[in-house]
C-alpha cells in the first residue's frame, strides 16, 4: 500500500531519475546522471510547472556534461517556460555554434522570438525546421507559421498555409476553424464560400465542412443556402450544438422567429444553456411582441451570467415598450455599466430619456452614439432634432451638414434636413437638397411629409416632386 502511494513508480526511469536527484540534493551528495536523465528531469519539472526545480537540474547536468547541446536546449526552454526570451537566446545561441542544424534548436528559436514578438524571426525558423521534422512534427509547426502569419495580420499567408496543412492532414480540425477565421476576418467570404465548397465536395461527411460553408452564407446574408448547410451539419452530427445556434440566428434574419426560437431550444440537447442563448430566444420572442415571455428569457440570461449585458438592456427596451419608462432607465443603465462601447445601448437610453422629457439627457446619449457608431444611418437627424428641440438651431444645422458630408447617400438625412430648413423657411437651401434627395431615391419623398406635413401644400416642393416623377 505503501508503495502504490508513492509518487514514483520504482518501474518508471524517469521518476527514479528524480528521485535520486532529489535524494542526492537532500543528502547534499553528487551522484552521476547521462543527458537522458537529466533531459527527463527537466521535462517532468516543466510538466509539473516547477521552472526552479528544472532550472537547477539543467544548471547541474551543464556541469557535468559542459557541451552538452541538449542541455544548453533544455536551459533555454527552461527560460522560455519562465518568459525569460532573452535569456533563452543566449542559451540558443550557444547550442546553435555547436550544432546548428538541431530541429529542436530552430522550433525552440521559433518559440522564443515569437515570445519577444519578433514575429518575421520566429517564422524563419519555423521554416527551416520545417526542412528536418518527420510527418507527425510537420503539421504542428505548420499549424505553428500560419499563426505566426496570423499575428501579422497577413491573412493570405497565413490560409496558404491552413490550406497546405487540409490537403496533407484534413483531419485537422483547428485549421478548419482557423482557415475561415482568416476567411472572415480578411473580408474573403466569396473564396471562402469557394473553398469550402470544393472541401466538401471532396469530403462530403465533414461536419466542419459544411458548418464553415454555412458560416461563410451566414456572413454574406445569404440566409436559406446558410441553413441547408447546417442541417446537413446536423445529419452528420446530430449533436453538434453550433450548428442548431447558426441555424437559429440565420431563421431569426429571415423573421422566422418561432422556428429560430424552436432551434436556439435544441441547443440545450446537446449543451448546457448559455446566456447568449437565452438572450436570443427573448429577443425572437420580443420581435414576436410577446413581452411577457422575452423578459423570462432575459432575465434567464442575467441569471446565468450577470454580466450579459445584452440582456439587461433587452429587459429596458421591454419596459420601454410597456410604458414603465423608469424602470427601463434602471435596466438600460445596467448594461450600459457592463459594456460602456455599445452604441446601441445608448440609443436606446437616449430614446427612454426622450419620452421621459430630459432631452439634455437624450442627446448626451444620442451624441455618444454618433461618437461610436458614425455610420449609422439613423443617429444624425435625430441628434439634430434633438438640438432643435433644445432650440439649439445652429448645432442641429451643423448636425445635419457633419452628417450629410459623411453620409452622402443617405437619403432620409436629406429627406429629413430638408424638412429643417422649410421649417425656418430657408426655401432656396431646401429646395437644393430635395433635388439631391429625389435624385438618390424618389419615393422616401413621403418622409419629407411626415416630417414636415407643410410641405404638402408647397407649390416649389410639389412641382420638383412632379418633376422627377416624371
Amino acid at each position: 500500500m505503501e508503495e502504490s502511494n508513492s509518487r514514483y513508480n520504482e518501474d518508471d526511469s524517469e521518476f527514479y531519475s528524480v528521485k535520486r536527484f532529489e535524494e542526492m540534493i537532500s543528502n547534499d551528495s553528487t551522484a552521476y546522471f547521462d543527458v537522458d536523465e537529466l533531459e527527463e528531469m527537466v521535462d517532468y519539472y516543466l510538466d509539473n510547472n516547477n521552472s526552479k526545480q528544472a532550472l537547477e537540474v539543467v544548471d547541474f547536468g551543464l556541469s557535468q556534461h559542459p557541451a552538452s547541446t541538449t542541455l544548453l536546449i533544455s536551459k533555454a526552454q527552461v527560460f522560455v517556460s519562465m518568459h525569460k526570451p532573452n535569456q533563452a537566446l543566449k542559451y540558443l545561441t550557444q547550442a546553435e555554434l555547436v550544432e546548428p542544424f538541431n530541429i529542436d534548436l530552430f522550433q525552440l528559436k521559433a518559440t522564443t522570438y515569437s515570445q519577444l514578438r519578433q514575429t518575421d524571426k520566429a517564422i524563419e525558423n519555423y521554416k527551416k525546421a520545417l526542412e528536418y521534422v518527420d510527418e507527425n512534427e510537420r503539421e504542428e509547426i505548420l499549424m505553428s507559421i500560419s499563426f505566426e502569419y496570423e499575428n501579422l495580420n497577413k491573412y493570405d499567408e497565413a490560409i496558404e498555409y491552413l490550406s497546405l496543412i487540409l490537403k496533407e492532414f484534413p483531419e485537422n480540425e483547428i485549421a478548419l476553424y482557423e482557415l475561415y477565421f482568416c476567411f472572415e476576418i480578411s473580408n474573403q467570404l466569396d473564396r471562402a464560400i469557394q473553398f469550402f465548397q470544393t472541401y466538401i465536395d471532396e469530403d462530403p461527411y465533414s461536419h466542419l465542412g459544411w458548418y464553415n460553408l454555412g458560416a461563410a452564407y451566414m456572413k454574406n446574408d445569404l440566409f436559406e443556402k446558410a441553413i441547408d448547410c447546417f442541417d446537413f451539419c446536423i445529419a452528420i452530427r446530430e449533436d453538434f450544438a453550433s450548428a442548431y445556434f447558426s441555424k437559429a440566428i440565420s431563421l431569426e434574419n429571415l423573421d422566422q422567429y418561432q422556428a429560430a426560437i424552436d432551434c436556439f431550444k435544441e441547443t440545450f440537447e446537446h449543451e448546457a444553456p448559455e446566456s447568449m442563448t437565452y438572450y436570443y430566444i427573448g429577443e425572437c420572442y420580443e420581435k414576436l411582441e410577446e413581452n411577457e415571455q422575452a423578459l423570462h428569457y432575459y432575465k434567464k440570461a442575467t441569471q446565468l451570467d450577470a454580466f450579459c449585458a445584452e440582456a439587461w438592456v433587452g429587459m429596458g427596451a421591454i419596459y420601454n415598450e410597456l410604458g414603465h419608462l423608469h424602470e427601463a432607465i434602471h435596466y438600460i443603465k445596467k448594461g450600459i455599466e457592463l459594456d460602456e462601447y455599445n452604441p446601441e445601448f445608448y440609443y436606446v437610453f437616449g430614446d427612454v430619456q426622450a419620452k421621459l422629457g430630459f432631452l439634455e439627457e437624450a442627446l448626451i446619449a444620442y451624441e455618444k452614439v454618433k461618437e461610436l457608431d458614425p455610420e449609422n444611418q439613423e443617429i444624425w437627424y435625430d441628434t439634430a432634432w434633438m438640438y432643435d428641440q433644445l432650440d439649439n438651431k445652429t448645432s442641429a444645422l451643423l448636425c445635419f451638414q457633419e452628417g450629410i458630408e459623411l453620409q452622402e447617400k443617405n437619403d432620409r438625412l436629406l429627406y429629413s434636413f430638408v424638412a429643417f430648413l422649410l421649417k425656418y423657411g430657408r426655401k432656396e437651401d431646401a429646395l437644393f437638397n430635395l433635388d439631391k434627395a429625389l435624385a438618390l431615391n424618389f419615393d422616401g419623398y413621403e418622409y419629407l411629409f411626415e416630417v414636415q406635413p407643410e410641405a404638402k401644400y408647397n407649390l416649389s416642393v410639389l412641382e420638383l416632386i412632379d418633376y422627377y416623377r416624371s
